[in-house]
């Protein structure tokens, strides 16, 4: 099993282990379910090996253990789980993901490009499923919203070489933001449930190693040194705050005590740096008591 994830993001020791946590799940149930979704495979692929195995007045010559193209593909469109409405199959090695909506009656398929592998990941709930990638050359990243009824593609403006997993909000109906692993990362990305599309966001620094973000409802943070790139699923934009030095900043979430004007703060010193999600912009006031 991969150990932790490491982050380059400037946090207390509790953030940081809760954020390799989260990580580590999103990256154990990616797992899990390719396992599942393998041996699903391979019990189907001997059930039609034995099916159409011929009789003996009829023998063909054929490679033991092998099995016809069209019987493989016909075996790989039967791996599938059903999630509420959705019945979802994939091949995580050939970078395909179907979705079948029983409601709507309808199909929708997604094909990575290139030798990129997939793995569908679903938050809490059906709304949405994102996708785990690994490859040589991620070239874009996708979301499938069950309301929307199709695959939301952004293309990347440089290919990733690595590992690029989702991660979801507690109720999963706020911002998808993406955990990147790579010797080279030049931009993230995050999905806007309430604008319906991505939002890409350069890297005023390059980052070697791993980004990962908290997301919380409504709103993704990436904090990396001074640093802080956050993104508001309202407005489906985002925000850069340059901190006046690495100081340990301490992180607050306010939203849950003013619905109003919802708000992320960092608290550095004397000055208090907010986030507000209905303008997706940072402000900073300063809290220097005067004499």
């Amino acid at each position: 099993m991969p150990g932790p994830l490491t982050t380059r993001a400037d946090a207390t020791g509790t953030d940081i282990e809760i954020q390799q946590a989260e990580a580590e799940v999103g990256r154990v149930t990616a797992a899990l379910e390719s396992s599942k979704a393998r041996l699903a495979r391979l019990k189907r692929l001997k059930e039609l090996g034995t099916a159409r195995k011929p009789a003996a007045d009829k023998a063909v010559e054929q490679p033991p253990g092998q099995i016809p193209k069209k019987a493989e593909a016909a075996a790989i469109e039967m791996q599938s789980e059903e999630r509420g409405n959705l019945v979802i199959g994939f091949d995580r090695d050939r970078g395909r993901v179907r979705i079948v909506d029983l409601v709507k009656q309808s199909s929708r398929s997604y094909q990575a490009s290139g030798s990129t592998k997939v793995v569908p990941v679903l938050g809490i709930g059906d709304t949405v499923l994102s996708l785990l990638l690994e490859g040589p050359e991620i070239t874009e990243v996708a979301v499938y919203k069950a309301s929307r009824g199709r695959w939301d593609i952004q293309k990347l403006s440089i290919p990733i070489r690595g590992k690029v997993a989702p991660m979801f909000g507690f109720n999963n109906t706020s911002a998808v933001a993406l955990m990147i692993e790579a010797p080279e990362i030049t931009e993230i990305a995050a999905y806007s449930y309430a604008k319906e599309r991505w939002a890409i966001q350069k890297l005023r620094e390059s980052i070697d190693g791993t980004v990962l973000p908290q997301v919380f409802e409504g709103m993704a943070i990436y904090s990396m040194g001074r640093l802080v790139y956050a993104f508001s699923d309202i407005t489906g934009t985002w925000d850069v705050l340059e901190m006046r030095d690495k100081s340990p900043a301490a992180i607050h979430q306010t939203n849950a005590h003013d619905r109003v004007s919802p708000r992320y703060t960092l608290l550095q010193g004397d000055f208090l740096h907010s986030f507000d999600l209905n303008s997706g912009k940072w402000s900073t006031t300063s809290l220097e008591e005067k004499k």
